[in-house]
């Protein structure tokens, strides 16, 4: 007998609530996705995964703009992102993330306004009438390449009346780049009134004749005051007739003291009691670098005519200065120099750098924790002194203070020719110091003399090198190893200073004239056309002084108020034109016979001296973003062997043929993973299934 399956009944009501509960679903999705979609209008959430957070504005930028009371607007005039190379492309996207970052921080007070100048002509006159210049690019079209302009400059609008005009900005890698040139611009405009610096600096050597029509290097401070000039007021002193310090002087800058009459140590003196910041560069020598006879060292005084001196002054603060110059023992602190040398029997030239123990760059390191390697004796490690060093022995730089700990973690100075700066044997009362700089273990001083010129004054090539192998050889022995010793280079203090002219004579603002100093004071006053009459009308007696408007004697402060501090740094030369900003450098390619081989050390002092500035006059805003540095994160592919030689022609074949290899890898790669993954979970499901039917039989 058949069996009847019978269909289950049909029930319109329970389909009509299924497709009712679907579109409610639907309607439901619909306004989820369309919330997400406009809250994501409104914020935005993003993740920096680099290592050092390259692509995150600094807590500067934050700063800065937290402080912003007006509107601020930023006028964007750039030509279309197409337009440019496609290898600059990424560079403009991570431009506009960047201002996009701004105006987020911003909270309202920053607004980016987008201009092309193609598209209106009255827009390019504008931004040609701002200053603004366009750079030619080549880019490809259709197979062939053509120039365009390329247009990225700014305007940055504060209020109604400040604003600042970028020309061009340069593409770069990363926000870090961006932030040193925007946040900066943006603090200028912002700030009411920038701190007064005074800036005290000898007069130098404007350069020598050289080998043809070319000079030396001009061996002053100019650059170096021009380049820090917009983001600081720094104010030449003009003390030398005898005119105070003005209070709104907060810090005085001293680039190597030189000549110092008894008036200025007397307004310096009364500028540190009124409880301003004295920042002194000293220097045991000055050095001239000559391509015609190398190293030139003269030693000068501090002191000009009078009969005070300026190191016992520093003394009665609580700081010792010395005539000397500090050599550095351990090599890898020893920064290099460069000379460009002739060799007599082939006649070719070439660049033969040198290490320089005078030439030597403050380190962190812990060299407590390296005082077994300074305690070995026969090969063997003395415990008993081992132990005595880490007592003894301290660290390059102490972290533990503001300064180091600001500056230390991107930028120390290289210092040339230094002269040992310490703290006095007993400390002045109420006055605390700490050493910020110190050399390794295996630190020297000694006078200033022609030992220290590596070519001994030789003109042959052939001698010269002779005499710097020499030399070297001989630097390399003058430290023995039982006695190490640490050579301190900076020195800060800081509380209640006495005055160095306490029980001393006020200085007069101006010398008097030989004719002013002879005969009888009390007719210094008489009124010189009644001396033409004397024979006339007979003697005239000295008018008397009317108390109420005779000058009243130049008071002296004989403590120190509040806040006082004095920096002192053994060297100068660091910061001076021709070290600071490379001049040596570019020279050594060309025709120069000696000077500083590395043109980043004089980035390194130029940040130094920067975020020195920061930290004198309170200026943290910028600190995080000037100790942030970029990083190179491009793919290099391959490294020309230099070491062997090798032509540029096969270098290039080389990165050609690695580059269509990963070409081949980029192109079949994802398939052949592909292809690859598909045969391993056929052969995992081949093998479940065979299992499968071996446990059913």
């Amino acid at each position: 007998m058949a069996k009847t399956v019978c269909p289950l009944p049909h029930n319109d009501h329970h389909a009509a609530g299924f497709v009712g509960g679907a579109v409610l679903r639907l309607v439901l999705l619909f306004v989820v996705l369309a919330e997400v979609a406009f809250l994501a209008s409104r914020y935005r959430a993003r993740a920096d995964l680099t290592q050092d957070r390259q692509y995150t504005l600094t807590e500067s930028t934050q700063k800065v703009l937290g402080k912003l009371e007006d509107r601020l607007v930023i006028e964007a005039y750039f030509s279309p992102d197409e337009d440019l190379p496609v290898f600059h492309r990424p560079y403009r996207v991570m431009l506009r993330d960047a201002l996009k970052e701004y105006e987020e921080i911003g909270r309202g007070h920053v607004r980016v306004v987008y201009f092309n100048p193609f598209e209106d002509r009255t827009l390019r006159e504008k931004a040609e009438r701002l200053g603004m210049k366009p750079q030619e690019a080549q880019v490809r079209d259709t197979g062939s390449l053509k120039a365009t302009e390329v247009w990225q400059g700014l305007r940055l609008r504060y209020g109604a009346k400040k604003e600042s005009v970028i020309p061009f900005l340069q593409l770069a890698q990363g926000t870090y780049f961006y932030e040193s040139v925007l946040t900066p611009r943006i603090k200028q405009l912002t700030v009411q009134q920038r701190p007064k610096i005074g800036v005290l600096a000898s007069r130098t050597s404007s350069g020598g004749m050289v080998i043809g029509e070319r000079r030396t290097p001009a061996q002053g401070f100019t650059k170096l005051l021009q380049a820090f000039g917009k983001d600081y007021d720094l104010e030449p002193l003009d003390i030398s007739k005898g005119q105070l310090v003005r209070p709104e002087v907060e810090v005085v800058l001293l680039l190597r003291p030189k000549n110092y009459t008894d008036r200025i140590k007397f307004i310096l003196d009364q500028f540190l009691m009124r409880g301003g910041k004295l920042v002194v560069f000293a220097d045991a020598c000055e050095v001239e670098v000559r391509e015609d006879r190398e190293l030139r060292g003269h030693l000068f005084s501090y002191d000009g005519p009078g009969e005070t001196r300026f190191l016992d002054q520093l003394r009665t603060y609580g700081v010792k200065v010395e005539h000397k110059v500090v050599g550095e023992g351990v090599r890898e602190l020893q920064q290099t120099f460069g000379m460009m040398y002739q060799d007599p029997r082939t006649g070719q030239g070439g660049f033969h750098p040198f290490f320089y123990p005078y030439n030597l760059q403050p380190a962190k390191d812990d060299w407590a924790a390296r005082a077994e390697a300074f305690a070995q004796k026969d090969g063997k490690v003395d415990q008993e002194l081992a132990a005595q060093y880490k007592k003894l022995f301290k660290p390059g730089c102490d972290e533990s203070h503001d300064l180091i700990k600001a500056v230390a973690s991107v930028a120390l100075p290289g210092l040339f020719w230094p002269c040992p700066v310490d703290l006095v044997e007993t400390m002045p009362k109420g006055v605390t110091g700490k050493v910020l700089l110190r050399t390794s273990p295996l630190g020297w001083t000694e006078m200033p003399n022609i030992d220290l010129d590596p070519f001994q004054g030789a003109r042959d090539p052939r001698q010269r090198m002779q005499n710097l192998e020499r030399w070297t050889n001989s630097k390399g022995l003058m430290r023995p190893l039982s006695n190490p010793t640490q050579i301190p280079l900076a020195v800060f203090v800081e509380g209640t200073f006495s005055s160095y002219f306490a029980d001393k004579p006020v200085p007069p603002a101006m010398p008097k004239k030989k004719d002013e100093a002879k005969g009888d004071p009390d007719k210094w006053d008489e009124d010189p056309k009644a001396k033409k009459d004397d024979k006339v009308a007979g003697p005239t007696k000295p008018k008397p002084k009317d108390a109420a408007t005779a000058e009243p004697a130049e008071s002296k402060l004989r403590v120190s108020k509040p806040g006082a501090q004095l920096l002192v740094i053994g060297d100068a030369t660091f910061l001076r034109d021709d070290f600071a900003f490379g001049n040596y450098a570019e020279m050594l390619r060309e025709t120069a016979v000696v000077g500083p081989a590395d043109r980043g050390r004089g980035q390194l002092a130029l940040l130094f001296f920067r975020n020195l500035l920061d930290w004198l006059v309170q200026e943290r805003d910028l600190l995080a973003l000037r100790n942030k540095s970029g990083t190179d994160r491009r793919m290099k592919l391959l490294a020309r062997d230099e070491a062997k030689g090798e032509r540029t022609e096969d270098f290039v074949e080389r990165l050609q043929s690695r580059e269509k290899w990963l070409q081949r890898l980029v192109s079949f790669g994802p398939g052949g993973l592909l292809c690859l993954f598909g045969l391993l979970m056929w052969l995992r499901r081949s093998a479940q299934k065979r299992a499968f039917l071996n446990r059913l039989k």
